[in-house]
């Protein structure tokens, strides 16, 4: 009988590897990705029958084939079953993707669809902002999408700091500092410092600041600082009139005209104000050279004496479910009565 040279014995694993090859790719255009999977594990199981034949009767040069080929096919197997897995979960994350789902891929499929996966990520991490880019580009600084996360990043944060240069104002470096992550913290600190020094420091310099920025906080700023400053009074007045004009802003509706029921020559218009909110009742006067604050509680009738003038006035409760109500009156001397209540609306639905 004629022995079979090493070419021969060659050419024959190659046949039957090309073999399982045509085999399994037919199968898996037929049944998909799960038909490769078991066209391998019936591949494995017969050339690893005829492995385990040739070992117990004769071992010969093809034994060494049909070993390959019998662990080629377990290997697919292993393949074919993590590609399988990675594809459920990518179907499962595609359509409405979050950072916790790529994430949670990423860790879990470490071949397949990956640079999917790394796009929804960038594309959820722009959305989301710079802390998320930058994490981004931390965790997979060797890809295209961590490549272009930190380029976005470096942009976001170059812009933000502009805009905290452009106001120089203590808080709006303290913001962009907060706002971006540490590696992009430049000197931020450092200016804000300077920015509290030259706008604060003083009681002078302080008083400018709060005039200029015109906002609640400020003018309580001045206070929490300068409680016995030379502008004291002022910053106070600053705080009702910004009170005032917040709520009149997000106001719902107008306050009850004031009645007025006694009239004299004097530079003093006398308040009346009975609370049926059943609530303690904050009324607030903001006008041009005074402005006042005064608390009823409930069920209550108070008076108050203000200069005559113009001001526009808001009432608030505290109930964050009431929006506070603004007016504008003009008042001369004399006395005016006004009642306060709340108005309970019943909505019907079809």
């Amino acid at each position: 009988m004629k022995q079979k040279t090493p070419l021969s014995v060659t050419s024959e694993f190659f046949y039957r590897l090309c073999v399982v090859t045509a085999f399994t790719t037919i199968v898996g255009l037929i049944c998909g990705a799960v038909g490769v999977k078991v066209a391998l594990i019936i591949c494995a199981v017969i050339f690893g029958l005829v492995a385990v034949s040739d070992i117990l009767s004769k071992p010969t040069t093809e034994t060494i084939g049909h070993i390959v080929i019998t662990v080629l096919c377990v290997a697919g197997t292993f393949v074919a079953s993590a590609y399988n897995k990675a594809k459920k979960d990518y179907g499962s994350i595609s359509e409405y993707p979050t950072i916790a789902d790529c994430e949670t891929y990423l860790s879990k499929h470490t071949h397949f669809f990956r640079g999917n996966v790394l796009d929804m990520y960038l594309n959820c991490a722009i959305e989301k902002g710079i802390f998320e880019l930058d994490k981004l580009a931390d965790n997979y600084p060797q890809t295209a999408q961590g490549e272009d996360a930190a380029h976005r990043a470096s942009v976001i944060a170059y812009e933000l700091y502009k805009q905290a240069e452009e106001q120089d104002y203590t808080d709006s470096w303290e913001n962009y500092y907060e706002n971006v992550p540490e590696k992009y913290h430049a000197d931020a600190k450092e200016r804000a410092e300077r920015a509290e020094l030259r706008d604060w420091g003083t009681d002078e310099s302080a008083w400018k600041t709060a005039q200029k920025r015109d906002e609640l906080k400020y003018y309580q700023k001045y206070l929490e600082k300068y409680p016995k400053g030379e502008y004291t009074a002022s910053a106070k007045k600053g705080v009702i009139d910004t009170r005032v004009r917040d709520i009149m802003v997000k106001s719902n509706g107008k306050l009850p005209s004031a009645t007025k029921i006694s009239s004299n020559n004097s530079s003093i218009a006398t308040q009346r104000i009975t609370n049926n909110t059943g609530y303690t009742l904050t009324v607030l006067y903001s006008g041009a050279k005074r402005s006042y604050e005064f608390t009823i509680e409930p069920n209550q009738t108070r008076s108050f004496n203000i200069l005559v003038g113009s001001y526009n006035i808001a009432a608030t409760v505290p109930n964050p479910l009431v929006i506070g109500y603004y007016k504008n009156e003009n008042y001369s001397g004399g006395v005016y009565d006004t009642s306060y209540y709340i108005i309970k609306s019943r909505f019907r639905f079809p």
